[in-house]
């Protein structure tokens, strides 16, 4: 659904939840100069960055929120509640920006993507990794084959979960809780959807994990995988809420050298033979909002241009059917 607007300032949007994310792009918004703004909230609790939220409407009816015609809905509350979300704001001919991932199933993903088509309606994804410049500059390097021809990706990222949210207790946070869509396999699915986005789609071999017990909680709070791509590519993969200090990394390893890179380090180097032969650094000025704050204009752009936002439906969707491929095999071992 393209609009007359040529400013992305001119859009009106609405945020469902007031969370940790959902004043992250609260704050983005405004930031870009939108000032037609709304919130959804069905809690009361404050949220844990002063917001300045004179002058906006605060609904805590759905229905009446929709009826003031927003351009865009953002979908920023539990996992389990996005589609259950995104298809109200769809049938309502809302444009759609939904946290990650779409979905802890795939019930209703069907019914998303016919809304869509029917309404013509853009549909962004917030995997913010996609916007990281390290991760463009590796997409980069494996499409022109730098390394030649890949023999495996090994990935390893975790995240001591009871520090995430310090304001809030670890054992009660959505990313815990089973029923809200938690685990680490969906909330850190970030390094399982940019594999397919460079390496191509995945297939599910063999995967380990589980609760370790450490934590308190009943999610699983650790998974190992091991995928291979359409070209026959092993992928090693290790997820956590475990690991303090943080740790992402990646290695590949092609015929000709290798691509190493440190998420925390903000570098990734291109060796050939043993000799760096190019180096992705990110800028000191670099924050790591500006994926955040690029993610939500290419999705607003977008709807004004009328393409498609850089993360959608389409491109996601084979992130998340490994996702809960791993899950499932898990949950059945």
């Amino acid at each position: 659904m393209a609009h007359k607007y040529t400013n992305i300032s001119d859009l009106s949007v609405l945020i469902v939840g007031l969370g940790s994310i959902g004043s992250r792009h609260y704050s983005n918004l405004r930031a870009l100069g939108l000032t037609k703004l709304g919130i959804l909230r069905t809690s009361n609790t404050k949220p844990h960055t002063p917001l300045d939220l004179a002058n906006i409407p605060v609904y805590d009816d759905y229905a009446k929120a929709l009826a003031n015609n927003y351009d865009a809905v953002l979908i920023c509350n539990p996992t389990s509640m996005h589609l259950k979300y995104a298809l109200t704001a769809a049938r309502n001919r809302c444009n759609v920006f939904i946290e990650k991932p779409l979905s802890n199933n795939m019930n209703q993903v069907y019914d998303i993507e016919q809304l869509v088509d029917k309404f013509n309606l853009k549909v962004g994804l917030g995997y913010q990794m996609k916007f990281h410049p390290n991760l463009l500059d590796i997409k980069t390097w494996i499409s022109e084959k730098r390394i030649g021809k890949l023999v495996n990706v090994t990935v390893n990222a975790g995240e001591y979960l009871p520090l995430w949210h310090p304001w809030e207790n670890h054992e009660t946070s959505y990313a815990a809780r089973k029923e809200l869509g938690g685990g680490v396999a969906l909330t850190q699915i970030h390094d399982i959807d940019y594999l397919p986005w460079i390496f191509g789609d995945l297939e599910l071999l063999y995967a380990y994990g589980g609760n370790s017990g450490i934590l308190g909680t009943d999610v699983e709070d650790y998974v190992t995988a091991t995928l291979k791509t359409d070209t026959n590519t092993t992928v090693h993969l290790h997820l956590d809420y475990l690991q303090n200090p943080p740790a992402r990394t990646m290695k590949i390893v092609g015929q000709y050298g290798t691509i190493d890179w440190d998420y925390y380090q903000n570098i990734a180097n291109l060796t050939i033979s043993g000799k760096i032969e190019q180096i992705s650094n990110v800028e000191a000025s670099w924050e790591r909002n500006t994926m955040f704050l690029d993610e939500i204009k290419d999705f607003l752009y977008a709807i004004i241009n009328d393409n498609e936002p850089t993360s959608n439906i389409p491109n996601t969707l084979s992130g998340l059917k490994t996702t809960l491929a791993i899950m499932e095999y898990i949950n059945s071992n």
